[in-house]
């Protein structure tokens, strides 16, 4: 059951995007509730905790998400990381605030890279393209690893009758993007 939450909240964000491009950049996209995005070193000097204080016990040196009741959550995130792990480690912690986790477990960590993937590059739009280009191609076009882009290979449904409601109203929004030809791909700005 979590991996279809995690699928249909990716499509149901970027759903309500103005979506102009295939490469989703997580730091700009339009939340319902605000989510405040900080770098890890920052939030770091201005708490005045080290950063081996602050990730203990979150599992990864490259992001965490704070979410405390009655606040607007954080995603922290480490600058220094390469863009395509920066990317989806923002959208792994932005999954961790959408689908309301507030404690460390497998379950929610697997939820919340089934979120990442989704959003980074949802399914429905990798089964249209991957007729027409190569997966290094599709790495580049959306800004994903090989590693993301082969597991989300592995993981589409047999049959279209198998993608929920939100990926088809996703397909429909992204369907003019995916005819454009790659060179007319906007450059991220970050």
């Amino acid at each position: 059951m979590g991996a279809r939450r995690a699928i249909d909240e990716a499509a149901k964000l970027l759903c309500a995007q103005r979506i102009r491009r295939l490469k989703i950049n997580p730091l700009q996209l339009n939340y319902a509730s605000p989510i405040h995005f900080e770098t890890i070193q920052r939030y770091c000097e201005r708490t005045r905790q080290s950063r081996a204080q602050l990730i203990s016990g979150s599992g990864s040196s490259d992001g965490l998400a704070i979410i405390r009741k009655g606040k607007v959550p954080i995603v922290l995130y480490n600058e220094k990381a390469p863009l395509v792990r920066r990317m989806f480690t923002i959208a792994h912690e932005v999954g961790h605030v959408r689908l309301g986790h507030l404690e460390n477990s497998p379950e929610n960590e697997s939820e919340a890279d089934m979120f990442a993937a989704n959003l980074l590059l949802p399914r429905i739009l990798l089964r249209e393209m991957i007729w027409m280009n190569s997966t290094s191609d599709i790495c580049t076009v959306c800004l994903v690893s090989k590693a993301a882009a082969n597991l989300q290979l592995q993981r589409l449904p047999k049959s279209a009758d198998d993608f929920s409601n939100a990926e088809r109203e996703l397909l429909k929004l992204y369907k003019p993007l995916l005819l454009q030809p790659h060179s007319e791909e906007p450059q991220l700005d970050f």
